[in-house]
């Protein structure tokens, strides 16, 4: 009726999504979707990811519009990202941790554990596939990749003392 209102909308479900854009809202606020963005946050806080990058990417989702569940490739993008039995962690080094100031070749963890480092964040840049002489150094991001009960032992290396 008034083509200026901007109208913003709560549903229950996903799956109404849709219906409710081709109705005429403007944004759709899916109540479940912010229960699962609540327990990836809570997630991502247990793996030691910084509130802020936490926040950010929350921040990136949401300012989407839920755009992932309007596409229909959205089904096809999670297959691809999909990597049966192995999943990516991520881990805070701090300076009481055992890795502190240790190179990925001394941790040696591909033949200990299993888990392979993807990359490291320092600061800003991100190294992907780091050389095994890379010390790792207070506040680096470290990307893992490997079965998750394999993944578990890593908190013993990475975590404070």
């Amino acid at each position: 009726m008034n083509p200026k209102l901007h109208v913003v909308v709560r549903t229950r479900y996903i799956e109404d999504l849709e219906y409710l854009y081709q109705m005429g809202a403007d944004d759709v606020i899916p109540i479940e979707f912010e229960a699962y963005l609540e327990m990836f946050s809570r997630s991502l806080s247990h793996y030691l990811v910084p509130n802020h990058e936490i926040d950010r990417l929350l921040a990136k989702i949401r300012a989407n519009g839920y755009k992932a569940f309007r596409s229909n490739d959205s089904m096809n993008q999670k297959e691809k990202l999909s990597i049966p039995n192995f999943e990516i962690n991520t881990f805070v080094i701090h300076k009481e941790s055992v890795a502190y100031q240790k190179s990925i070749k001394e941790l040696d963890l591909r033949n200990q554990t299993g888990i392979s480092i993807l990359a490291i964040k320092r600061g800003n840049h991100v190294h992907s596939n780091p050389s095994a002489d890379f010390v790792l150094t207070d506040q680096d991001i470290i990307y893992t990749l490997g079965e998750h009960y394999n993944a578990t032992c890593l908190n013993e290396v990475f975590m404070k003392l």
